[in-house]
């Protein structure tokens, strides 16, 4: 679930509750690929200092093109924290996809395998890049998914909007009523 979608309090009582079950794995996910290294800052300092028996993990989606800065940020800025990382190949992914495994790769220089980079390149070549362009469910950025991000909105409306075939325009001006809606009644 999108950490976005907690208030304060309800946050406060998960990571009581994950404390009280003594829950070994928590996830700060970004489901709406929306949050930027400062917001990304703030919840993992809060998580990491409140939780008592959970390692922590990040999930990154990448409709506003933050996922790779905010797994930079975060490795620079707690290096010797035991950090679980999601990332897929190719960053494949519903939507704008997630956090690419190629780029997590070659950020770390230091630990980098040329020839298992090598091996994974060749894959994606070989693999996901022609699945990808004859895919009619493309994943990656684009405009309509940055909107979704942008609005901190689900991908499914962006989704629905394309499925029901609304120009980028109309899922602007719906997303906007949606998003207005939601925030009415939540």
């Amino acid at each position: 679930m999108a950490i976005t979608n907690y208030n304060e309090d309800e946050l406060n009582e998960l990571i009581k509750l994950s404390n009280d079950y003594k829950i070994h794995y928590w996830y700060i996910v970004d489901s709406y690929g929306s949050l930027n290294q400062l917001e990304v800052e703030l919840l993992y300092d809060k998580c990491k200092s409140r939780l008592k028996y959970s390692t922590l993990g990040i999930h990154l989606h990448n409709n506003m093109n933050n996922a790779f800065s905010n797994y930079e940020y975060i490795q620079k800025k707690h290096n010797n924290d035991n950090i679980i990382v999601d990332t897929t190949l190719y960053g494949m992914g519903r939507g704008a996809g997630n956090l690419q495994t190629e780029l997590v790769l070659v950020s770390n220089q230091k630990n980098i395998d040329k020839n298992n980079l090598s091996e994974i390149l060749k894959f994606i070549c070989n693999n996901l890049k022609p699945y990808y362009k004859r895919s009619y469910n493309e994943w990656g950025y684009d405009i309509d998914f940055f909107i979704s991000g942008l609005l901190k909105i689900h991908p499914n409306y962006v989704v629905k909007m394309r499925d029901n075939n609304y120009s980028i325009f109309l899922s602007n001006h719906y997303i906007c009523k949606i998003n207005y809606i939601i925030n009415i009644h939540i």
